[in-house]
């Protein structure tokens, strides 16, 4: 298909196509003159998760360039893959120096996890944030936190080890994680509602 056959069947304006294109977030197309070429539907696909990425996520040009060049040169070992993929995504407090609480409540649950991974240095940015604000998140609220977050992990690892190949894994674990994380959200202050119901009345 041509660029602009390619953008109306991802329902964008061309002018953003070739945006994503420029920034390396589209790969270029099969050149079929020296000022046409062709593009697939692995384009299309590309679009609609950068789209994804871009518009439903909110991620940065810089996020979302970060996650398909892990989505392009994907790790051959699996057991790392998610490590990385997970590297990628956007971290609020990275250049957050990680607590000592943080790095022993994590070895407490008996984890394995990359000591250097970006979630540690979110996870102590977002206790202290917490905290200042005055919201006493213990260690008994933690543990019950990260029970539910382990049964979440089991169900996304699944999804993402049982992808076709690795650049498909890659692609559930980072654009999954962050398009699902609103979902984990609203589930979350639905059940809220039913606790509190359910003890209150």
């Amino acid at each position: 298909m041509t660029l602009s056959e390619l953008a109306e069947a991802a329902n964008l304006p061309v002018a953003t196509v070739k945006y994503y294109l420029r920034e390396g977030l589209l790969p270029p197309g099969t050149p079929v003159t020296r000022t046409r070429a062709d593009y697939s539907a692995g384009h299309l696909d590309r679009l609609r998760l950068v789209r994804a990425l871009v518009d439903a996520a909110g991620l940065s040009i810089a996020d979302a360039r970060r996650i398909v060049a892990v989505v392009d040169d994907p790790p051959q070992r699996r057991s790392e893959l998610l490590g990385i993929a997970h590297g990628a995504l956007p971290s609020r407090h990275r250049d957050h120096e990680v607590s000592d609480e943080a790095r022993r409540f994590v070895a407490g649950l008996g984890w394995t996890i990359d000591p250097d991974t970006p979630a540690l240095h979110d996870l102590t940015g977002a206790l202290e944030a917490a905290r200042t604000a005055g919201i006493p998140v213990g260690a008994d609220q933690l543990t019950a936190m990260a029970d539910g977050c382990a049964t979440i992990a089991e169900a996304d690892v699944d999804l993402a080890l049982t992808s076709g190949d690795a650049s498909d894994a890659v692609r559930v674990a980072t654009a999954g994680t962050v398009l699902t994380d609103p979902i984990v959200a609203a589930m979350r202050r639905l059940a809220h509602q039913h606790v509190a119901r359910r003890r209150l009345d």
